[in-house]
């Protein structure tokens, strides 16, 4: 596993959020990590420098599922209601920029 897969596991899959239907745009936090939500369901995530390209949908229009085909599986991001953050099961929000 990269550094990457060992970075989102230490953060408790906390940072990445997608969408289809309204949450396209970037999403980060203060410090290293970047989010990229497409159209058409694909995704990029950025951490320490490092690039995933990942897809992703949304179910309920809440929750976003990132897939960067890690050993771990798909992340499960919660969307906030206003659609400006996303928060992952680690506790790191990724706000919308």
């Amino acid at each position: 596993m990269n550094r990457l897969g060992f970075a989102i596991i230490g953060l408790g899959f906390a940072a990445l959020t997608a969408g289809c239907g309204g949450v396209e745009g970037t999403y980060g936090d203060a410090g290293s990590m970047q989010l990229v939500l497409k159209s058409g369901g694909a995704a990029t995530f950025s951490m320490m420098g490092e690039k995933k390209e990942c897809t992703y949908t949304v179910d309920k229009k809440t929750t976003v599922v990132l897939d960067c085909k890690m050993p771990e599986g798909p992340m499960s991001l919660t969307l906030s209601d206003d659609g400006k953050v996303l928060q992952g099961p680690g506790g790191v929000p990724l706000k919308k920029q």
